[in-house]
């Protein structure tokens, strides 16, 4: 069983296209037009297609919190201004826990966060249509942890989620529940889900977890990022050639907890193998290896201790 949830892009569409007469064609991903901003607001939102974005989150963020209220633990992210979602540009000291101090580095140097809507906005909804309480609290601990988290794309899965969000629980009381992880940035044939124990990885009617863990993904990001700039030469390997890949005297990299993906350190080079495609799609020719050699130290690790994994 597969619940689609309220707040989903799938859903609105839907309810714009029951609003559409008969013989009228609209695009499906057309929304209706935001209300127009107040004539007189107490302070000017400016040109939106040249005011900075920190001075439009600045006054949007005016605008939508009412004086004398009581600002929230989601209060520093406001949610939205009409039709602009707002962001937060500075993760300095909004990094999820758990990540490594190269992984924390990447979320604050090249990630930022979205503001979305709160599962527990929807509880009721959920449990309405038999979705056990269990699994709406691991939602909500998800998104609690890393809910509108906006990373850069990874080199596999055309990119991956666009952000993070939780939503679309499936499953059963005796196979274990899966939830939707965040959106796919383009029409790939899998949704990104995290699994039963927490896995990260890929549906498409075949579950094929990918790291152990949501922070196993961040780690494989910003591990990608950390080494494409450390390597002197970078190798692509498909297909049955990955089986080639000798890996004799390479150790696995603990942090990114890889299951289908996986990468491995040598004595100077660094090798990543992703297989999720391959398994979930039952295509052998779709692996993927990458090999970054020319690594010293710093490029190997950036910093991280086997003891910090």
């Amino acid at each position: 069983m597969r619940i689609q949830g309220p707040t989903t892009n799938r859903v609105r569409r839907r309810e714009v296209e029951d609003l559409v007469p008969e013989g009228m064609f609209v695009p499906t991903a057309l929304l209706p037009a935001p209300p127009p901003p107040p004539r007189q607001p107490p302070r000017s939102l400016g040109d939106f297609s040249t005011a900075p974005v920190e001075q439009v989150i600045t006054v949007a963020a005016d605008h939508s919190v009412p004086q004398g209220s009581q600002s929230g633990p989601r209060s520093a992210i406001p949610r939205v201004l009409d039709s602009v979602s707002l962001v937060n540009l500075n993760l300095f000291n909004d990094v999820p826990d758990g990540l490594t101090q190269r992984a924390r580095s990447f979320v604050r140097a090249h990630g930022v966060k979205v503001d979305i809507r709160p599962i527990e906005e929807h509880r009721q909804w959920w449990l309405e249509r038999d979705i056990p309480a269990a699994v709406i609290d691991r939602m909500a601990a998800y998104e609690e942890q890393w809910g509108g988290l906006v990373l850069p794309p990874s080199p596999q899965y055309d990119g991956g989620p666009r952000y993070l969000e939780a939503d679309s629980p499936e499953g059963s009381t005796s196979d274990g529940w899966w939830f939707e992880a965040g959106m796919q940035r383009t029409a790939v044939p899998y949704s990104f889900m995290i699994g039963p124990s927490g896995e990260f990885g890929i549906h498409t009617g075949r579950w094929v977890p990918l790291h152990a863990t949501v922070a196993g993904w961040v780690e494989s990001l910003a591990l990608t990022h950390h080494v494409s700039v450390c390597a002197k030469q970078i190798v692509k390997v498909t297909g049955d050639d990955v089986d080639s890949i000798v890996l004799d005297g390479y150790e696995p990299v603990r942090e990114v907890k890889g299951l289908a993906d996986t990468w491995w350190r040598g004595a100077d080079s660094l090798v990543t193998i992703y297989s999720g495609e391959a398994e979930a799609l039952s295509f052998p020719r779709g692996r993927t290896a990458l090999i970054y050699s020319g690594l010293d130290e710093w490029g190997l690790r950036g910093g991280v201790k086997d003891s910090d994994s």
